[in-house]
């Protein structure tokens, strides 16, 4: 097979920009096509860090507002640490991803124990746990989406 042939006086054919290079038939492709480009940069390390930081420390700073809203804490926890676990396991293996951010997870409730005003929960643990499962979920679904476009 053989190129088709191109002035060699002309000047060099500019790279298209990165949402133009992602050929996508739908928007929901497009979405899947940038998230994968974003999973192949270094960045995902670094969004890792950040993630791991704001839930240490939200987690371990001392309580001083009024009690929360029943099952909102629930939400907020299981949102953080799906996120966490959905980043890992753009790296890890799935398995390990989960228990990575379960663990984290644990190791902060323990903690709480001895911060004035925080009490760790059991509840908070289980919270933790579905929100990193369901983050692991939502990474291999999204896998598959990107293997089918």
């Amino acid at each position: 097979m053989s190129l088709p042939d191109r002035d060699p006086l002309s000047p060099p054919v500019a790279a298209a920009p990165l949402g133009d290079r992602i050929k996508a038939r739908s928007s929901q492709d497009r979405a899947v096509g940038l998230f994968a480009v974003f999973l192949r940069s270094s960045w995902v390390w670094l969004c890792i860090v950040l993630a791991v930081l704001t839930i240490t420390i939200g987690s371990l700073a001392p309580n001083m507002g009024p009690p929360p809203t029943f099952g909102f804490d629930k939400i907020i926890h299981a949102s953080a640490y799906g996120g966490l676990a959905l980043l890992l396991a753009c790296r890890l293996p799935p398995w390990l991803a989960v228990c990575m951010a379960a663990g984290l997870g644990g190791g902060l409730e323990i903690a709480q124990g001895s911060i004035p005003g925080r009490l760790g929960s059991w509840g908070d643990f289980a919270a933790n746990g579905t929100g990193a499962l369901v983050g692991v979920f939502v990474r291999v679904l999204l896998q598959k989406l990107m293997r089918r476009s």
